[in-house]
C-alpha cells in the first residue's frame, strides 16, 4: 500500500513533479483550492484525506506541539530542511510513499 502526500503550498512544485513521474500520488494545497488558508487547516484537510502532510514552514512546529500536548491526533508531517536537494528530497519521499506505512508517521514529524 503505497502512501499519498500532501504538499504546503510552499514546498517547491519541481519536486512534486519528480514524484509524480515517479507514479506518487501528490496532491497541492493549491490544487485542492487552499491557497492561503491557515496552516492548521491544511493539517485537518491532510488528515481528513488520509495524506501525508509534506510542509518547509516553521510554523508547522508550533502546531504539532500544540496538538500533542492536548492529544490531538494527526496524519503526520514531513519537514523539508532549507536548501535540501531537490533530486534527493524525491528520492527519500519516494521511498516514503512507496515503502513507508503511515502508521509510523502519525503523530509526529520527521526531518528530511
Amino acid at each position: 500500500m503505497s502512501i499519498s502526500l500532501y504538499f504546503d503550498e510552499c514546498v517547491n512544485q519541481t519536486i512534486g513533479s519528480g514524484l509524480r513521474l515517479r507514479n506518487v500520488t501528490i496532491l497541492t494545497a493549491q490544487e485542492d483550492g487552499r491557497e492561503a488558508t491557515d496552516d492548521n487547516e491544511i493539517l485537518n484537510r491532510a488528515t481528513e484525506l488520509n495524506y501525508l502532510l509534506v510542509t518547509s514552514d516553521e510554523d508547522f512546529f508550533a502546531i504539532v506541539s500544540n496538538r500533542l500536548k492536548q492529544s490531538n491526533t494527526f496524519i503526520g508531517v514531513i519537514f523539508l530542511r532549507a536548501q535540501l536537494p531537490v533530486g534527493y528530497a524525491v528520492e527519500n519521499l519516494e521511498i516514503y510513499a512507496k515503502a513507508g506505512n503511515l502508521e509510523d508517521f502519525a503523530n509526529k514529524i520527521t526531518f528530511l
